[in-house]
């Protein structure tokens, strides 16, 4: 081991802040803190994120319920509702039809439980006629499918819910079809009403031919929708909207007002699983949804809880991505997701407990399978030679590899190369089905749409997205979007970037400081974790490796008067570089840890190097 192995390619990047003037200015900081009663390393984390104002600073400290925007301000909103609570009074059957990720999972679940709802409070005798629809992942593929309308036209997916007049069902979507304009032209030639409700990008040319609900219908997001929910978020504002309308009355009676409230913590659960900022509306889900979560009156997702041990527990944002998430997307990966919706629709008792077991299974099996394909895909970039400087995007095909964990192992490769990341799995048909990584500054779906002659489909976001492709025009496509992600990634950006917060100092370390950040969470896309630059740190005890198979770098670190652990997870080797007197810069998460009853403040080091006082932030 060198120390050449310490110094990887990596960039320090100090977070210039919606407002760089305002943070600079102490007099404003000092402000904001008193008024605020925070500490000044919060004052200037809620200034460099744009909430230099103290009112709304203190809207982004205290993220209200009463403060949700009207659901008819979503475009699109007041007629879907119109048309699904009009189908619910007359009993007729609705099919919502979602996705096998966690934000249509969800979506679809929220819509299921108040239309279920609605029917046995407004609708005719005999009980609700709500249905849930959503694609199998490897057999179909994602999206709203022609196929798919056929056999739910003729009550072939839910035979119960037919009827025997020959009235169809009415079809609404969830988080899928903004681009479906194929699949809407055969929905209309069966005779079904279709409602699309999506977040996604819609597409450039004309939108689908039925009633649209999305957040930029307008072009630009609707006000109080800024940034955009996810299909979950979409959901619920049109779950609250129909339930309205059908009530009769904003004032919705309790119970069906507590349902709503309770349906929050599957809104929080798409929203953060979704990747979408948690600023504005999507802040205000996350916030109240996560406190529904620990007493949550939905059996299968009690039952979930309970299977990832974490009855008992203040489930956060991290839990949400790492611990509750994958299990739910487990199940689309893996299976099929029909079984996690039902675990969060209409699963109860022993039901619920197996299926909340299956879908842990299904993740450990994610796991192995993820592990599996991540050995080939690294093997095969290195072996081919691509990941040189003038390859700007890696795109890599395996006939063998499952479709369920590409979008995973592209995210893994993302974080070893630096650069976005395509893999692509072979289909029944014959196709390449993937999925896509980027990294910031790349706009992912842009690029894509400069190749779509090279496509049969594709669809996504900045930083994510999925295309279809046949096997001869492989090499058309990398090429092609190699060209395009490298008009706006140059050579120098090949390299880990590490975004930081700024400098943090003796004071900061102090474990009332530390907890006073956690006013600032939930953390997640659009409102990170907070990590702070920390200069001159002193060794004080030998390093040592900690963890299985010594994975990770435990140090004693001394800043000032304050001495406390760090730790370096996955950099089990760099305890073997530095002795007791070395200085290091790091790039750390400030965290509390408890045991045994006492609390003490710890650093979790993202990223560190010798100290070298007024260097370059660039390691070469």
């Amino acid at each position: 081991m060198t120390v050449a192995r310490m110094q990887t390619l990596s960039r320090w990047i100090e977070r210039g802040g919606e407002n760089p003037t305002l943070t600079a200015d102490p007099a404003r900081l000092r402000a904001i803190a008193s008024a605020l009663r925070v500490s000044p390393l919060v004052a200037r984390l809620l200034v460099q994120r744009g909430h230099a104002d103290p009112d709304a600073a203190a809207a982004f400290l205290d993220p209200r319920l009463s403060e949700l925007p009207e659901p008819d301000a979503l475009p699109g909103v007041p007629a879907a509702a119109a048309r699904l609570a009009a189908a619910v009074a007359a009993g007729r059957p609705v099919i919502v039809y979602g996705d096998y990720d966690v934000d249509g999972i969800t979506a679809a679940s929220i819509l299921w439980h108040v239309l279920t709802d609605l029917g046995r409070r407004v609708g005719p005798a005999g009980g609700p006629r709500v249905g849930t629809y959503v694609p199998h992942r490897v057999e179909e593929g994602y999206g709203l499918h022609a196929e798919a309308l056929e056999r739910i036209a003729r009550y072939a997916t839910h035979p119960a819910l037919d009827p025997g007049d020959g009235t169809p069902p009415l079809v609404v979507t969830v988080d899928c079809g903004i681009t479906a304009v194929g699949a809407a032209a055969r929905a209309a030639e069966l005779g079904l009403d279709l409602i699309v409700t999506d977040h996604h990008r819609p597409p450039e040319g004309s939108p689908p031919d039925a009633l649209l609900v999305h957040p930029e219908l307008g072009g630009t997001p609707a006000e109080g929708f800024d940034p955009p929910p996810c299909g979950a978020g979409v959901a619920f504002f049109l779950a609250w909207a129909t339930a309205r309308v059908a009530m009769g009355t904003p004032r919705l009676p309790p119970p069906l007002k507590d349902k709503l409230v309770d349906l929050l913590s599957l809104a929080a659960m798409g929203t953060v699983a979704d990747l979408v900022p948690l600023c504005g509306v999507n802040r205000r889900i996350v916030a109240n949804g996560l406190k529904r979560l620990k007493a949550t009156r939905l059996p299968g997702l009690a039952a979930l809880i309970r299977a990832a041990k974490l009855d008992g527990e203040e489930v956060s944002a991290t839990h949400v991505g790492f611990v509750i998430g994958p299990r739910i997307n487990a199940c689309g990966r893996m299976g099929h997701a029909a079984e996690a919706v039902e675990l969060l629709t209409t699963a109860t008792g022993r039901r619920a407990e197996d299926l909340a077991h299956t879908l842990t299974a299904e993740n450990d099996c994610r796991r192995q399978v993820e592990r599996e394909v991540l050995a080939e895909a690294t093997e095969a970039v290195e072996a081919g030679g691509h990941a040189t400087e003038d390859r700007r995007v890696i795109v890599l095909a395996g006939a063998d590899w499952h479709p369920g964990v590409v979008g995973i192992v592209a995210s893994r490769l993302v974080e070893r190369y630096f650069r976005p990341v395509v893999l692509l799995a072979g289909t029944p048909e014959g196709q390449l089905r993937g999925s896509a990584r980027s990294v910031g500054g790349v706009d992912l779906h842009a690029c894509l749409s400069a190749c779509a002659g090279h496509l049969l489909a594709f669809g996504g976001h900045r930083m994510a997205a999925g295309m279809t492709l046949q096997p001869a025009a492989l090499d058309a496509f990398r090429a092609a979007l190699n060209d395009a992600v490298a008009a706006v990634l140059p050579a120098e950006r090949l390299c880990r970037e590490v975004r930081h917060d700024g400098d943090a100092g003796e004071d900061d370390l102090a474990a009332e400081a530390i907890d006073a950040l956690t006013r600032m969470a939930p953390f997640g896309m659009g409102n990170p974790r907070p990590k702070v630059r920390l200069r001159g740190l002193e060794i004080e005890r030998p390093p040592c490796r900690m963890g299985g198979r010594g994975a990770h770098a435990c140090f004693q670190l001394r800043l000032g008067n304050r001495s406390l652990r760090a730790v370096a997870f996955g950099r089990g080797d760099d305890a073997e570089l530095h002795a007791v007197g070395d200085r290091l810069d790091a790039i750390a998460e400030l965290k509390l840890n408890t045991w045994n009853g006492r609390t003490r403040p710890e650093l979790h080091l993202v990223d560190f190097r010798p100290a070298s006082p007024g260097g370059p932030a660039v390691r070469r």
